[in-house]
């Protein structure tokens, strides 16, 4: 998609706030971006440094793509003084399907940054809204919220967590507690399995080691709709986000190994 053709869905979905605060936006005159690996922080691209233009559109490629990703972008004054800085969180970086635009086969993307006021909005290859990034005021690098990696288990008591995409019933995943991590401070109402919500919470101390656990159930269905496409035997990655009380945000990841008839295979006879 041509960057025009990105500027107009920006301004269509009214994405852009305004945020009156000092320095001025007129004060900046460059800035660059940064996606890190949620869980460990890692460094993966960086992108930059552009000239900032209002209602304008930078791309940064080679973008690994993968679950937890950071967002963070820096804006500089002519002195080169961070001034401006913001980021977001995205559970799932991965290109759109599109039959004119096939996905790299490494999954890297690109990603398009449309400024406009105070805001910065993030599109996957030019197509996908990702996010929204108000920009606030910053003596030094923006701040990415911290994230604490977590211990996920899906269908506990299983290794390889065979997963038939034709069942009707419910996944169990539990979120492991220890003495790092006292489960009874999440917000359960911010937990999600690559953004589904359980239909079924509990606390349990399922390993039986003194510490209580957190055990939800997901809809079968809603699952195998994430992975439609899906070969027999493949192995597909699954992370749990939620936030503490506190504001800390945690992350953790899993597997399912993929079963049955997945509707891949063509009928016999017509």
């Amino acid at each position: 998609m041509k960057k025009s053709a990105v500027l107009t869905m920006a301004m269509g979905l009214g994405l852009a706030t305004t945020l009156c605060a000092e320095p001025l936006l007129t004060d900046i005159t460059t800035y660059e971006a940064v996606v890190l690996d949620s869980a460990s922080g890692e460094t993966l691209a960086t992108g930059g440094a552009w000239e900032w233009q209002d209602l304008s559109v930078q791309t940064m490629t080679a973008v690994p793509g993968g679950i937890g990703r950071t967002i963070a972008v820096k804006c500089r004054n002519a002195a080169g003084q961070t001034i401006f800085g913001g980021a977001i969180n995205v559970e799932v970086l991965a290109a759109p399907f599109s039959p004119f635009y096939p996905p790299d086969p490494s999954g890297a993307v690109s990603l398009d940054f449309y400024a406009e006021n105070y805001t910065l909005t993030v599109f996957v290859n030019g197509m996908t809204y990702v996010g929204s990034m108000i920009l606030l005021p910053a003596e030094d690098d923006p701040v990415v919220p911290e994230v604490k990696a977590v211990a996920v288990d899906i269908k506990p008591g299983s290794v390889k967590n065979p997963f038939n995409m034709r069942s009707k019933g419910v996944l169990p995943v539990a979120l492991i507690g220890s003495a790092d991590l006292d489960v009874t401070q999440v917000d359960l109402g911010s937990v999600m399995l690559a953004g589904l919500v359980p239909v079924k919470t509990a606390m349990a101390d399922i390993q039986e080691d003194g510490y209580v656990d957190i055990v939800m159930h997901f809809r079968d269905q809603d699952v195998a709709g994430l992975l439609a496409g899906s070969e027999d035997g493949e192995v597909v990655g699954l992370e749990l986000t939620g936030e503490m009380m506190d504001g800390m945000l945690i992350t953790g990841a899993d597997s399912l190994t993929l079963i049955g008839d997945h509707g891949k295979k063509a009928g016999k006879g017509r």
